[in-house]
Formats: C-alpha cells, structure tokens, sequence
C-alpha cells in the first residue's frame, strides 16, 4: 500500500490483510495462494542481540534453547574470553 501511494496508484484496499485477500481469490488455479488471505504476520520486535535481527529461527534459538547457558543472552563481552589454542583474534580495522 505504502508503494501505491509512492508510485501514485490508487488502490481500494484498507489494509495489507485485504490485499493478501483479493490475491488469494484472483489466483484459484495457484495452490499456494490458496491459504494466503488467512496469512497474519506478527508485529514487528527489535533485536536485543545481532543474532535476533538475522531471521527469526535464530531469534527462536536465542530466545528459547539458550537461556540456561551461562553467560546469559550475551551478557558478557566476547573480547574479554581466553581465545582457544591457535585462534586468532579479530580485531577491528579502522
């Protein structure tokens, strides 16, 4: 909706669901769009930690799988760590 009013095209639709709507009716033949007026997307959440903004089987991840790993949900610097035997470290290049 927001590219319509960009591009200056008038549409009829109130709301991102009714477009999903009428795409799911104007294409019967396609299976895949069968479902797609039914389709919700959750609200949008910002990131505590680099790994959540990547996509959110890794937001899943972080949130759910790791909580009882110390440190907890990247709480401690990760320069501050003994680096493993032949590692070596990454420092920023300006």
């Amino acid at each position: 909706m927001n590219l319509s009013i960009a591009l200056g095209v008038t549409f009829n639709y109130s709301s991102s669901s009714a477009v999903r709507a009428d795409m799911s009716k104007r294409l019967p033949g396609i299976e895949l769009y069968a479902e797609l007026a039914n389709l919700a997307f959750a609200r949008p959440m910002s990131a505590r930690h680099w790994l959540q903004a990547s996509n959110p089987s890794e937001r899943w991840k972080w949130d759910f799988m790791f909580q009882d790993l110390p440190p907890i949900k990247g709480s401690v610097d990760p320069s501050s760590l003994p680096l493993p035997p032949g590692m070596i470290p990454m420092k920023e290049v300006k």
